[in-house]
């Protein structure tokens, strides 16, 4: 049975979240890129241009740190689930940390990406999702504490079910989120 989920609708205000800083978001986001605990999830991970994320491991990090935005997994409460990632995927834009030019358009949060996963002449494995793009430099630009080490999550990559992965691409870069 395919779960249904409500169409995206840009909201009409987003939330103030002075509680979490950039430099949280950072520490938290770097530590779950290539998660060891997600081994094949596309959840967080880092290919050869940028980082990206799935909008439920960015409401997951919201949660974390401010425990009182918690709605729950029920369908009913997915446009409030909305509305906090794009609250956060806001206060990264304004540190510059979003790649907007591979989002479909700016008023989105998300983009679509095809992953193709493969190892050898084996036939690929192609995956669609819904993804926050990173840059690497908001990681990796300097020296920021608390930051995993771009070696570790090479060496975590290595670990994980998306060693085998070959390439990101947008998709649909035109027309609503579904």
């Amino acid at each position: 049975m395919k779960t249904e989920y409500p169409l995206y609708e840009k909201p009409d205000s987003l939330l103030e979240l002075k509680p979490i800083t950039i430099d949280q978001l950072r520490v938290e986001l770097s530590l779950r890129l290539h998660s060891l605990a997600n081994r094949r999830s596309t959840g967080a991970f880092l290919d050869t241009a940028l980082c990206y994320f799935e909008p439920w491991l960015i409401y997951e990090v919201a949660v974390k740190m401010m425990p009182v935005l918690d709605w729950g997994e029920d369908l009913e409460f997915a446009r409030q689930r909305q509305r906090i990632i794009e609250s956060v995927v806001a206060k990264l834009r304004g540190a510059g940390a979003v790649e907007e030019g591979v989002l479909r358009s700016a008023d989105y949060y998300c983009g679509k990406f095809r992953i193709c996963l493969g190892r050898g002449c084996a036939a690929p494995t192609f995956l669609d999702r819904s993804l926050v793009p990173i840059r690497p430099e908001f990681y990796w630009g300097k020296e920021y504490p608390g930051v995993a080490d771009i070696n570790e999550v090479i060496n975590r990559r290595r670990l994980t079910g998306l060693a085998d992965l070959r390439w990101v691409a947008p998709i649909n870069r035109e027309g609503g989120m579904s």
